[in-house]
């Protein structure tokens, strides 16, 4: 989803750049609010909210694999909280015998998934947190002609689509998921999107192409 440049004062080496960029793409880097999405009118307008998770203690580990290099590693998202509209993960990515672990906040708001690297700041007295310069990820509905334009910290103007819903099959399993496409100039990318997951799968062409897949699914005791 966005270029890598965000990520780049995180890198410890080479070997993590792959996975940086994953993340990063993932996330779908915005700076700039985008068009209103078109969706039927008799579909709900949280439609599919329930594929970003929202259960503390899930931890979800997948397994990144560059096309160019062939260099695999690890990304393992533990959901830490979920507070209100606020939900606070944990990243921990690993490539050999190097790791790097990074925070980042998702924020509900106005049918649509935010994200960042910053702390959001709590508004009162209305009692939610602000979006200001983060990133849109989703905006619900997750329904078919569903598209939303973007343009992520760097400049780079992006297209996200949702296409159709379809079984994908990864190492986690296979499942009932949502296809996003998302393209610009640098790469075009799709994402399978399962509710109470998240992403299961990502491939992303371009300079650092690489494919993205669930291992596992840890789920907290009840």
């Amino acid at each position: 989803m966005a270029g890598g440049s965000v990520w780049a004062p995180y890198l410890m080496q080479v070997t993590l750049r792959s996975s940086i960029i994953v993340m990063a793409m993932t996330l779908v880097l915005l700076a700039g609010s985008g068009c209103r999405p078109h969706s039927p009118a008799a579909t709900p307008t949280t439609a599919g909210i329930d594929t970003f998770p929202q259960q503390p203690g899930l931890k979800l580990v997948y397994r990144i694999t560059s096309t160019n290099s062939n260099v695999v590693s690890t990304e393992t998202t533990t959901l830490v909280d979920a507070k209100g509209d606020l939900l606070t993960y944990d990243v921990l990515l690993t490539a050999g015998t190097v790791q790097r672990r990074q925070k980042f906040w998702a924020v509900i708001h106005d049918n649509a998934i935010y994200d960042t690297l910053q702390m959001p700041v709590l508004q009162k007295p209305h009692g939610t947190h602000s979006i200001s310069g983060a990133t849109r990820v989703l905006q619900f509905p997750l329904v078919a002609g569903v598209r939303w334009t973007s343009v992520d910290p760097g400049g780079t103007a992006f297209v996200r689509t949702v296409e159709a819903q379809e079984k994908v099959t990864v190492p986690a399993g296979t499942f009932d998921a949502v296809r996003i496409l998302d393209e610009r100039n640098s790469a075009t990318g799709y994402a399978w999107y399962v509710p109470d997951i998240g992403i299961v799968k990502a491939i992303i062409s371009g300079a650092h192409p690489y494919i993205k897949e669930l291992l596992e699914v840890q789920r907290p005791a009840r």
